[in-house]
């Protein structure tokens, strides 16, 4: 793929996000399901608010004599902090080293904190840009990085998914062979949307790609605690070690504190590397010009998170969504039983809080004398389809064909929304059919 029709596929794909949350953002009341949300699956655990409680006991109300209002000012956690806190510094590497093979020396790690990951993510593609190094992403992927990627002017390849939508050793191999003169790879790992994740054999089969071309790797492990899957423990591409060479000196590793501890709105990702690499891209001369990093408050809410949430919790969830999944799974089996045939495919989930559903069996039935040809034409027709109207995500946003005809639901909404949600989905295939 040329440069030029490369930028194109990234800005399209990107433009076809923004497109769909402006669509769905339009819809977003009382009378329509929202299964397209990014939420976490429960309200974080008692400690936090327990802690923020705590902290709000501090909190002292002054008078601000220039403009006459009332301010609020919260001891030292007050202002932006142009440095990570030493005790969230410590607690993320205490959770890190659980990844991490007993021989890990920490000490060679170097933490950055940023405004989400996705803002970590537009300070590594500015780097990339200023090195005018060429980065490999796979979709599906995240929307939301490729609109980073724009924003920045960083070249991004972005590599077209496979059939399956799996991401694979010998996809990734292929994509390199393509583009020999790229200097690494982003993956998300378990991915977003599909909830794929590496097995041990399958990152060992990466790393040797990784060594043998000299590349790094970029890995996102955000919902890295949401795995669904009991027969196969969740692994960090920074673990692996091959031919006695660690990965770990060739990957950042991209967490938060957002989906797997319900504190999104805190807009805390962190970066994890080696000291010689993380030196190398500068993540912190973006997030100072950008955000003034992250606050102390929001710091001390993430430490408390990752120092004290007790394994139930994650445990919780994890049930949580697989019975979520299975809602899901009985509903499209139901609706292909009373449509005597695969009108909709779906899957169990691995990992994460998503599910995709695949609609590709009602391509080209009309519905209202409009042909269904293309995901986000779906999705508005099933938002537009009166008061029981309801919402997914285009799953072409994250680099799908829109003619593959797939949608993103949230498993993290609630029980009730999901079954009311998906009862308006077979309403809505049953009058698809009776219309053809």
């Amino acid at each position: 793929m040329s440069n030029n029709s490369n930028h194109s596929y990234v800005k399209e794909v990107a433009e076809r996000g923004v497109r769909a949350y402006r669509l769905l953002r339009s819809y977003d009341d009382d009378a329509c399901v929202n299964l397209h949300h990014g939420d976490c699956v429960i309200p974080p655990h008692p400690v936090i608010r327990n802690a923020l409680r705590e902290v709000a006991d501090k909190m002292e109300i002054w008078r601000e004599t220039k403009r006459g209002g009332i301010s609020v000012e919260l001891n030292r956690y007050r202002v932006g902090s142009l440095m990570i806190m030493p005790e969230l510094r410590e607690a993320i590497l205490d959770d890190f080293s659980k990844s991490m093979p007993s021989t890990f020396n920490r000490t060679n790690a170097v933490v950055h904190i940023g405004g989400g990951v996705t803002q970590l993510v537009a300070a590594l593609f500015n780097h990339f840009r200023q090195s005018n190094d060429i980065i490999l992403m796979f979709a599906p992927t995240y929307g939301a990085f490729l609109c980073a990627a724009l924003t920045v002017c960083s070249n991004i390849r972005l590599v077209k998914p496979t059939s399956n939508g799996q991401i694979t050793p010998e996809h990734i191999e292929k994509a390199l062979d393509e583009c020999p003169e790229a200097k690494g790879i982003f993956l998300i790992n378990p991915n977003n949307p599909t909830g794929q994740y590496f097995r041990k054999e399958e990152l060992e089969k990466i790393a040797h790609l990784i060594i043998e071309r000299d590349l790094i790797v970029i890995t996102d492990e955000v919902v890295h605690k949401l795995v669904l899957d009991t027969n196969n423990k969740f692994i960090s591409m920074a673990s692996i070690e091959v031919d006695g060479k660690s990965m770990f000196e060739r990957t950042i590793t991209l967490r938060s504190v957002s989906k797997d501890h319900g504190l999104a709105a805190l807009r805390l990702g962190y970066a994890i590397g080696s000291e010689e690499l993380m030196n190398t891209v500068r993540i912190s001369w973006f997030t100072y010009a950008t955000s003034f990093n992250i606050d102390d408050l929001a710091q001390y809410l993430a430490f408390i998170a990752l120092s004290y949430t007790p394994d139930e919790y994650y445990k919780f969830q994890q049930d949580l969504l697989r019975c979520h999944s299975d809602i899901v799974i009985t509903f499209v089996e139901d609706i292909n039983r009373r449509a005597s045939y695969e009108a909709l495919k779906a899957e169990q989930v691995s990992a994460g809080m998503f599910q995709i559903i695949d609609l590709s069996g009602l391509r080209g039935k009309l519905y209202n004398e409009t042909i269904l040809d293309d995901d986000h034409v779906l999705c508005e027709l099933l938002l537009q389809d009166g008061k029981n109207g309801v919402g997914f995500f285009p799953a072409s946003c994250g680099g799908y064909d829109p003619r593959d005809m797939k949608l993103r639901l949230t498993l993290s909404s609630p029980e009730q929304d999901i079954s009311l949600g998906m009862k308006r989905l077979d309403d809505f295939v049953q009058k698809v059919l009776r219309f053809n």
